[in-house]
Order: C-alpha cells, then sequence, then structure tokens
C-alpha cells in the first residue's frame, strides 16, 4: 500500500529524498532524530504514505518508521500498545479481533496502513457516531523529540504534549507507540440500507439514527447526478430537480450480534422498519466477499467491513467495476484494477461541517463538482464500497466527546457532533489542475460554512483558512509548544501551510 519513497498516494508531489533513515526501535530512532538536531537538519516523517498532499515527501532527510512494528493486547486492563509502524492488520490479531476490536477502525485492502499514521492525521469510519474519531480511543502516547528524548503523554502525563499530538502531523514530535482501549466486539454484523426520496423523512431519520443506542456504525450517502443536472444555471434551486431527476440520499445502519440467529434477524428488520421511515429499506450480504443486496435481514461477518474485502479480494467484482468505470469515462480500466495506478492522482479534500451548514454545503459542492466536468470522477462511494454503482460520496459522523482535542478534526463550536464528507477525485494526469481547482473550491466552500478540511489530503490553505481551522490561540499554544520540543524547528516543517511562520 506504500507509495515509492518520492511521493505519496496523491501522486502530486515527487522528491527525491537525499537520506532515507530506517530506525529498528524507539531508541534507534531517538537517535536518528538527535543526531539531525545537532547538525540543523530538517527532517520528514514518513510511514505507509497514505496520505495525499505530499505531506511525506522530502528532497532532504525521510525518516520511515516501519521498524517500529509490533502489538500487545493487555487483556485485564483492555487497551493494546503498537509501534507507530503496525500495520492495522498486526493489530487486531493482536487484540483477537472480533472478539475484541478498538472502538474506531479504519477500513482498508488488508488493513496495511499502519497505526501511527492513523493517529498522526485524524482517524474516521463507520463506527464514529458513537466512538467519535480514533483520538478518543488512545488512552497514551510514547513521544520522541528531535532532541532525543521519549516523554510518557496521557490525559494525565504531560496532556499538553498529548493533546496536541493527537491529529498533529508529528509536529511537536513522532508518536512512536500508542496505546488504545479496546472493547469487546461481536463477530456478525446486520446492515441496513434506507432509500430516500422525502427530503424531510431523511433529516428527521438521520437525527435519530445518530444518537440511537441501537446501531453501531451509521453513515449517510449522497447521489450526486440527481438535482445537479442543471448545474449550468446555478441560481436554479436544487428543489426544481427533485421531482424530475433522480436524487437519492441513503442512510445506512449497523448492528452488531453475537449470534446470527433468526430472533436477532427479526429483532433488527422490525426495530428498523416500525422506527424509520425509509420509502425502500435494503439489507446487505457481504458473506464470503460475495456482494448482494436483500429485501430480508442477513447477517454476515464483521470482518468484511473491517478489512474491505469486496473490492480488494474479490477480482469479478474489481473487473465489473473496472469495466463500468471505462464505459462511463471515468477512468482507464487499468487505472480501475490498480488500488494505486501510478497514471492517477489523487486531490482528495475531504470535509468536517458542522450539522447546521451541512444540507448547504451538500447543494453547493454538488453544483462545483458537475461545474467543474468531474462528477465521473469522484470515487463511487457506496457504504460498503461499490455495493451500490451510483455516483456519490458519504458522510460519517463524528461524535464530540471532550473539547481537549484542539488540532484533531473535532469543530470547536459544534458541541455534539459533527458530519464527514468524503469527496475523493482520481483523476488522470491530464485532469490534475481542473481536479486541484475545483478541491480549492470546495476547500473555500468548508471554511465558508465553518467546517474543516481532513488535511491528510490535497491541501493549498491561505493563511486565513489556517488561522480559520485552528484559532489564533490554539496556533499560539502549538507553536510554543514546538518551541519547547523542537526548538530549531526541524521536524516536518511545512506539513501544514504557514503554521510555522505565524
Amino acid at each position: 500500500m506504500a507509495a515509492s519513497n518520492d511521493t505519496d498516494y496523491g501522486n502530486l508531489v515527487h522528491k527525491t529524498p537525499s537520506t532515507i533513515e530506517q530506525p529498528a526501535d524507539v531508541a534507534a530512532l531517538a537517535a536518528v532524530l538527535k543526531k539531525y538536531d545537532a547538525a540543523g537538519t530538517p527532517v520528514r516523517i514518513r510511514n505507509t504514505a497514505h496520505s495525499t498532499n505530499g505531506q511525506t515527501v522530502t528532497d532532504g532527510v525521510q525518516v520511515q518508521l516501519g521498524g517500529l512494528s509490533g502489538a500487545t493486547f493487555d487483556r485485564e486492563r483492555m487497551t493494546v500498545t503498537a509501534g507507530a509502524g503496525t500495520p492495522w492488520n498486526d493489530v487486531l490479531k493482536a487484540v483477537g479481533f472480533p472478539r475484541f476490536c478498538p472502538p474506531m477502525f479504519p477500513n482498508n485492502p488488508g488493513q496495511l496502513i499502519r497505526i501511527g499514521g492513523t493517529a498522526a492525521v485524524g482517524g474516521v469510519g463507520f463506527y464514529g457516531a458513537a466512538a467519535g474519531g480514533f483520538w478518543n480511543a488512545v488512552e497514551s502516547i510514547e513521544l520522541v523529540t528531535m532532541k532525543g528524548e521519549r516523554i510518557t503523554c496521557s490525559p494525565t502525563q504531560n496532556p499538553d504534549y498529548f493533546f496536541y499530538s493527537l491529529g498533529g502531523f508529528s509536529r511537536l514530535g513522532v508518536m512512536a507507540s500508542v496505546t488504545v482501549r479496546v472493547v469487546d466486539s461481536a463477530q456478525f454484523v446486520i446492515a441496513a440500507i434506507l432509500v430516500y426520496r422525502d427530503l424531510d423523512a431523511y433529516v428527521v431519520d438521520l437525527e435519530q439514527a445518530r444518537k440511537d443506542p441501537f446501531f453501531n456504525g451509521v453513515a449517510t450517502q449522497e447521489d450526486i447526478s440527481g438535482g445537479v443536472m442543471h448545474a449550468d444555471d446555478p441560481g436554479e434551486p436544487l428543489s426544481a430537480h427533485i421531482t424530475t431527476k433522480l436524487d437519492l440520499k441513503l442512510l445506512t445502519v449497523i448492528h452488531e450480534v453475537v449470534e446470527p440467529d433468526a430472533a436477532a434477524l427479526e429483532a433488527f428488520d422490525s426495530y428498523v422498519k416500525k422506527t424509520y421511515h425509509g420509502g425502500v429499506v435494503m439489507y446487505m450480504d457481504l458473506r464470503d466477499s460475495n456482494i448482494d443486496t436483500r429485501f430480508e435481514p442477513v447477517a454476515f461477518p464483521k470482518r468484511e467491513i473491517v478489512y474491505f474485502y469486496p473490492a480488494a479480494e474479490n477480482f469479478w467484482v474489481y473487473l465489473l467495476d473496472g469495466l463500468c468505470d471505462m464505459l462511463v469515462g471515468r477512468r482507464p480500466l487499468r487505472a480501475s484494477l490498480r488500488y494505486d495506478d501510478p497514471a492517477l492522482v489523487h486531490p482528495w479534500c475531504d470535509c468536517i461541517l458542522p450539522r447546521a451548514s451541512y444540507n448547504d454545503f451538500m447543494k453547493e459542492a454538488k453544483r462545483i463538482i458537475v461545474r467543474y466536468g468531474l462528477k465521473k470522477n469522484i470515487s463511487k462511494q457506496s457504504v460498503f464500497h461499490g455495493l451500490l454503482n451510483i455516483d456519490s460520496f458519504v458522510t460519517f459522523f463524528l461524535k464530540k466527546h471532550s473539547d481537549a482535542f484542539p488540532v484533531a478534526l473535532d469543530l470547536p463550536n459544534e458541541p455534539d457532533m459533527a458530519m464527514g464528507v468524503a469527496i475523493m477525485p482520481d483523476v488522470a494526469r491530464d485532469l490534475q489542475d481542473k481536479a486541484v481547482a475545483m478541491a480549492d473550491e470546495l476547500t473555500a466552500l468548508c471554511y465558508e460554512m465553518n467546517g474543516r478540511r481532513y488535511l491528510y489530503g490535497y491541501h493549498n490553505l491561505t493563511p486565513a483558512q489556517v488561522v480559520k481551522h485552528y484559532g489564533t490561540d490554539t496556533i499560539t499554544k502549538w507553536n510554543r509548544l514546538k518551541n519547547e520540543l523542537d526548538p530549531k524547528h526541524l521536524l516536518n516543517i511545512g506539513v501544514i501551510p504557514h503554521l510555522d511562520t505565524f
């Protein structure tokens, strides 16, 4: 999953590192950082490079974290401690998944991305309506500074370093290991897709589902083909399209079950249909990586949603999706069949929105995407990865558990829950400039509506946007902490624009 050393998954920025360091353990990492600190040489940290804006790319010294690997499960304390370079697959194996699981997990092919990268940039997913972002599950970190210091940090021990490191893109130090809470988990899930044409019913159900304790996971999916077919007239109200064009909204709800027996299935089916108002209720079946939908409930292994199996392991699904993409002109067939095709660039621009501005953002974002002619280049984001073959993007929920994480993805003025919209254009190189301009416009819209960008994606923030993202108080304190731990300003300089010059 890792990109070549001179780029990252975004494939937008290319630089060849002059030196590559690969420390084998935490002590070696501390020695490497101390050496370059003494020499006054800047360093850039790299894990799997799943970011998309050149955050791990440098023509100087690149420090790779893959050697900091290994995970240990403490069953008594219900925590797992893992080195920054540990693939999520190894973390899940260590805790005995699916019997136990972190409350928040990514979902990627084979779970090859590494836990340190997730902690450094954020971490969102299906279970965010209850668990919030991944940072809420982290109990402590071991931070290694440019001076070679190894500092244990938690909410009670060096709390400022702890709270400003999670989601902090390694500006203060390298999170060499993280200790994460583990919870009971069930082997099976039941999942329903509720389909809406009635906007009012959708909004009511969305509000109810996001706080419904019966559901372990909640996500919503927006069709981007309807309501924007006449975007050449941006002044025309979106409602004018809804009655004449497909404009579907989908709500996906997930419930874990220990035993997939008839009683559990019937209880889920009855609850969803009596409590919610989707015009059509479909149930997902992902057993043994065979993708199907039904009108009656079915349970399938939780590992299917955790490991991203349908797209990762089923060649025929990949081939069918690839042929569809080719026929509609979305991308060449060879690009659809490769997860990391070098012919594509990925200026992803995920946005975090307040609930109050979410609907207005979605309306305008659809118009922007169509105006740039890139609707077909947005990754088809069925909540279960291609299950529903429509042009759309997914919204995840981020429940706010604490005001203490100032540089993570929680919105400072949203006391309850924010909504994360995955907007993921994948384009050929000749469309790069157009896709980047579209992402810049979507970014501006996000900040205008009091949101935040997920900065592991492509970004070209202005100083004003950086201030709006973090606030002057947070920037001032963050830079004061950096001056304490990295007084020469050598670690990951420029990963987030303008911060190092405030």
